[in-house]
Parts: structure tokens; C-alpha cells; sequence
């Protein structure tokens, strides 16, 4: 993120850059949190954090739906695409599994990137 503000201070967005690395330690804040509550007695602080994780795996699917069902009948992005097929393999993947903020990947113009 500051490699890219500094590379490229006009085109690289370091605040879309930020939300999106951010997204990384999600699922590890979601577990610590998880943890931290299995020693207190009352169970509810438990089903609780259990099911943040839960809802946060959903809406990352829900997000995967929508970008493959939205963003790829764009016919210009449907080229991009075609280009770019390991980027745009590797974000959903990240996406799934971390946090739909990688999305912002995309757009963020990280390292001066063309979005």
C-alpha cells in the first residue's frame, strides 16, 4: 500500500488499497475472537462470534454471486478478463476466502496498475 502511494501518487487509491489489504486478517480476527470466548462461561458469547464467522462467510459467497452474475456480462470487463484470467481467478479466490473487500483490488490502481 505505501509502495504503491509512493510509485504512483496519482493513480494508486492507498485508501481502497488499505480496506482491501485489511481484508486479509479478517478471518483471523474472526478466530481470535472465537477463541477468546470459549473460556467464558456463558455459552452465548460463543454462538455469537461463531455466528459472525458463519455470516461472514456468507456474504463473501453472496458477493462472489453478484460480481460473477453483475460485473461479467460487462462486455468491457468481459475482455479485461480474457486478458487478465489469473488476476481475475486469484481476487475471487481471495475474495471467498478472506474477504469480499479484495474486490476492491480491481479499482484500486495498487502499484500504478491500470483498473
Amino acid at each position: 500500500m505505501v509502495a504503491g502511494k509512493i510509485k504512483d501518487k496519482v493513480n494508486s487509491r492507498w485508501i481502497a488499497n488499505f480496506i482491501a489489504l485489511f481484508g486479509l486478517i479478517e478471518p483471523v480476527l474472526m478466530g481470535t475472537l472465537i477463541i477468546s470466548c470459549i473460556p467464558i462461561p456463558e455459552i452465548i458469547a460463543l454462538l455469537i462470534a461463531l455466528a459472525a464467522l458463519i455470516l461472514h462467510y456468507f456474504s463473501n459467497l453472496m458477493m462472489l454471486l453478484y460480481y460473477r452474475k453483475i460485473t461479467m456480462i460487462d462486455p468491457e470487463f468481459s475482455r479485461w478478463v480474457k486478458v487478465y484470467r489469473k488476476t481475475n481467478i486469484t481476487l475471487q479466490i481471495l475474495g471467498s476466502v478472506f474477504s469480499f473487500r479484495m474486490y476492491k483490488l480491481f479499482y484500486s490502481g495498487i502499484f500504478g496498475l491500470d483498473s
